[in-house]
């Protein structure tokens, strides 16, 4: 989606997307909870708070950061830069 966007932007727009979902899942109204009920609420928003989340969305953006990087030098040295 951001193809033209750097790799500091994706990682940092990636990260507080994820801890957003992540910290919305401490607000426990009834409306909200009520969508989180639901099979579509329960998979985007989640059923509740937990920090080994938060380590597995940072771990799994570094992750891509490293795929990206890693892609991104074998395409350049096949096509002749450096």
């Amino acid at each position: 989606m951001f193809i033209s966007k750097t790799i500091k932007w994706v990682t940092i727009a990636s990260l507080l997307f994820c801890y957003g979902i992540e910290f919305s899942q401490l607000y426990q109204a009834p409306w909200i909870n009520n969508i989180r009920h639901t099979v579509i609420g329960g998979l985007v928003l989640g059923e509740g708070f937990l920090w080994g989340d938060m380590l597995c969305y940072t771990v799994g953006v570094a992750i891509g950061i490293f795929v990206t990087i890693l892609l991104n030098k074998y395409w350049d040295s096949r096509r002749g830069i450096s």
